[in-house]
């Protein structure tokens, strides 16, 4: 159920941040500042490759039968939603987000640690050809 659950939220991310950035390249973002627009650029930029990294977690997490093998995708769902989201928030929504957003980017760099380890113990107790 959670696997599922984190596959919607892959697509929902991946899809909101294709259109945040047809929003900010076709309209909105003539109404912002060179620094509040290069901001959100890079939200949408983190959000976009963690939305891709989520699914190769995902991806490998299928060979495993643990539920802890689903913790790389869920540090990338909740770093996105934080890093992202909070940059969102201050920007758009005129938010005091304080620190969500470097919260969400030591969760995100911490889905990348958890990934890693994902890969090796994947690597180390299995016989597939594809990540020999």
């Amino acid at each position: 159920m959670l696997k599922t659950v984190l596959w919607g939220c892959v697509g929902l991310l991946g899809a909101s941040s294709v259109f945040m950035d047809a929003g900010l390249s076709h309209g909105l973002g003539q109404q912002l500042t060179p620094d509040q627009l290069s901001s959100l650029k890079t939200a949408v930029y983190y959000q976009q490759i963690n939305s891709i990294v989520m699914a190769i977690g995902l991806i490998l997490a299928s060979a495993k039968r643990s539920y802890l093998s689903l913790l790389p995708s869920l540090c990338f769902l909740l770093g996105t939603i934080a890093f992202s989201g909070g940059i969102y928030g201050k920007h758009l929504l005129a938010l005091n987000t304080g620190m969500i957003t470097p919260a969400g980017g030591m969760i995100t760099a911490l889905g990348w640690i958890l990934l890693a380890l994902l890969g090796i113990s994947y690597k180390l107790n299995s016989n597939h050809s594809t990540f020999r």
